[in-house]
């Protein structure tokens, strides 16, 4: 006899007496009612169980293979939502016991969906959704978005700006005449082409001068003996806007051939495995098989980076502002971004030795699977109990954190009713922070006050502020105190919100004072030159981080 203690002996047991075989437990959840629970099990059997009464409520049974996932609606629509390895979801209505809904999968089987469910009769609607490729890239080319070619078949269109601009723009091959036969034209031949086309609407032509140029190349005498080193399937890589032609040998060594000069002008040596694919500009940027990306610099003809990836990369492309170069590798699914680290700090580009050893560089986003972060009992301790320091450095201004409630509303207090009471009270003895700031001012440290109104609600600093006064207990001299207070937090740039605020309300209660005697006036006086210091240097601030914004903004779009 089993144990009802056991939740999942219970579940065991409701399988077994139910199918006659014994299943096996895929997936269990709480629902919404106290006590029951959803079960699914590998047959595809779903169980509603109120564990508190050992008792089945609801079963049901979808077709589609086992159950991997349950969930339910939480207002107040009675579904179940169950999945199946196969990609199917079936909606469930529990109160007519029955399957309203029922969303398939795609073929690729690859991305992230969203539905909602608002329409009329509670039918569900895909609201967002997140797709990628379900086989590795083999092409990654830029054009405004980068344009992607897979092993699946897709072309798609990934934008760098933001995902709602991500298209598909298809699937399949594309069938063409060649010397009278039919010839099959696949997504990598067809981007290859649009970049050609799309960009410079001379994609006939291309081809023309890649002809007679290959045709002339073999004709030079002084070159023939570099033909015996090409293959039938070496690479060419053609740049409209420096003129240089790229091929790669079947030694790994990357041959510059100027397009009007019809000579080489550049030989760049190091690879190790097939080039897969190059960037041509002002840089030359190549990815081989044995998982280096290498960047020459064209006019100077030296290596100026080189480092290693886990993946060999197959493709890259850099984006027409040079900001970032885009890569995809053997066996990934991603596309990984790789900013340039020129554009936002200096870079040396000085050449690298003959024997410079590559180190190997993690992919964007990626962290080895292999690694392991030991943390000892103390350094957790360490880690958690860290505080982090009131001011992090000298320059930057720091604000107080303290919530708003406690000063923001500091202006505009009601007159306080019982006004009276609090005025016999300052009559009587001095408060403690009237002390405090009596003391503070002898040392010239103001830690000891300014702690004491930061522990004030807005009502405790407006008595406090009221009773420096002179009808209140108070004179001149410790007016000028609290102004000597408020000037040391402004030098400090610490609780700059609360200086704001405590001199606001300050200023309100004793400025007609302030104008009738000389040494409040001047007091004052020098607490307003450095507040307009202040602000004159944060504005600054505020317009370069203003300008740069803007700048990002307009750089983007």
């Amino acid at each position: 006899e089993m144990p009802s203690s056991s939740l999942f002996t219970n579940f065991y047991f409701v399988a077994v007496v139910t199918s006659g075989n014994p299943l096996f437990l895929k997936i269990s959840r709480q629902t919404p009612a106290v006590d029951v629970v959803a079960v699914g099990l590998s047959s595809g059997l779903i169980i509603i169980h109120n564990i508190k009464f050992d008792e089945s409520l609801m079963k049901f049974q979808q077709d589609w293979g086992p159950v991997t996932s349950l969930s339910f609606r939480t207002d107040g629509h009675p579904a179940m939502v169950a999945g199946s390895p196969v990609g199917h979801i079936g909606l469930w209505d529990l109160e007519q016991k029955k399957l309203p809904l029922h969303i398939t999968n795609g073929a690729d089987r690859v991305g992230i969906r969203v539905w909602i469910f608002d329409t009329a009769g509670g039918g569900g609607r895909l609201l967002r959704s997140r797709l990628g490729h379900s086989a590795p890239p083999t092409k990654v080319q830029h054009h405004g978005s980068l344009l992607t070619v897979s092993q699946d078949g897709t072309l798609q269109s990934f934008s760098t700006v933001h995902e709602r601009f991500n298209r598909s723009l298809g699937h399949g091959t594309i069938y063409f005449l060649f010397h009278g036969k039919m010839a099959v034209m696949d997504n990598e031949m067809l981007i290859s082409i649009l970049f050609v086309y799309m960009h410079k609407s001379l994609f006939p032509v291309f081809f023309i001068k890649i002809n007679q140029l290959v045709t002339r190349f073999h004709q030079q005498e002084e070159i023939q003996k570099e033909n015996s080193r090409l293959v039938s399937d070496c690479s060419l890589f053609l740049s409209w806007y420096s003129g240089k032609l790229v091929i790669a040998l079947d030694d790994f060594t990357l041959n510059v051939l100027d397009v009007e000069t019809k000579r080489v002008v550049r030989k760049f040596p190091g690879h190790r495995g097939q080039v897969n694919d190059m960037v041509n500009g002002r840089w030359l940027i190549a990815a081989a098989m044995d998982c280096t990306i290498r960047t020459w610099d064209l006019p100077s003809g030296c290596l100026v980076d080189c480092f290693l990836v886990d993946s060999a990369a197959v493709s890259l492309t850099m984006s027409p502002t040079g900001d970032f170069l885009a890569s995809s590798h053997v066996d990934s699914l991603g596309i990984y971004l790789w900013s340039n680290n020129t554009l936002c700090s200096m870079v040396s580009l000085c050449p690298l030795p003959s024997d410079y050893e590559p180190t190997v560089i993690m992919l964007p986003g990626t962290l080895h699977s292999n690694t392991i972060f030991e943390i000892t009992s103390q350094e957790l301790e360490q880690y958690f109990m860290t505080e982090s320091p009131e001011q992090l450095d000298q320059q930057p201004v720091t604000l107080s954190l303290l919530p708003d409630s406690r000063w923001k509303n500091l202006l505009h207090l009601d007159i306080i009713n019982d006004g009276c009471l609090w005025r016999k009270t300052f009559l009587a003895q001095k408060s403690a922070f009237f002390q405090q700031l009596e003391s503070a001012t002898l040392r010239n440290k103001y830690n000891g006050p300014v702690g004491m109104l930061k522990e004030m609600g807005p009502s405790g600093i407006d008595a406090e502020l009221r009773g420096l006064a002179p009808d209140m207990g108070g004179d001149v001299s410790v007016l000028q105190d609290f102004l000597k207070i408020v000037a040391s937090m402004l030098n400090s740039k610490r609780d700059f919100d609360l200086a704001q605020s405590y001199l606001a309300l300050f200023l309100k209660l004793h400025l007609r004072l302030i104008t009738q005697e000389p040494e409040l006036m001047e007091e004052a006086s020098r607490v307003s030159e450095k507040l307009e210091e202040m602000w004159t240097s944060m504005q600054t601030l505020f317009n370069q981080s203003l300008c740069l914004l803007s700048y990002t903004k307009s750089a983007l779009l």
